[in-house]
């Protein structure tokens, strides 16, 4: 019952608790701007929808190609980002990245012999 997120998850909850204790969404929302902000290395796209990728062409169906860049958009502004990284992390929250680039996934849970996973619940 005591679990949690550690790192930056952590930081920001922390920083949220002290500076937004009323817990307004809104300034949840500019502590997160304000951390992100002080990142050099981080842009940040906001009200942003990742709405496709380019990639490489795969030479089998086991190696499916490489993701070459990310194409975002912006719908209040209409704009569109094309995005070139060393590498992608898929932090969508519904898995669109992974979708968009041919990964394999699977929709539920899968049942516990498929991973020899003893102590999974049955049923």
């Amino acid at each position: 019952m005591e679990r949690r997120e550690g790192g930056n998850v952590e930081q920001y909850q922390l920083d949220n608790t002290v500076n937004n204790p009323d817990l307004v969404p809104e300034l949840f929302s500019l502590e997160l701007l304000t951390l992100m902000k002080a990142e050099p290395k981080l842009t940040l796209f906001q009200n942003t929808w990742l709405v496709g990728v380019t990639k490489t062409n795969g030479s089998s169906p086991e190696a499916p190609g490489t993701i070459t860049s990310a194409i975002l958009e912006n719908q209040g502004s209409q704009r569109r980002y094309i995005v070139k990284a060393k590498a992608y992390i898929d932090a969508t929250g519904d898995g669109r990245l992974g979708v968009e680039a041919g990964a394999e996934w699977v929709q539920g849970r899968e049942g516990a012999a498929q991973y020899n996973e003893s102590l999974a619940k049955l049923g």
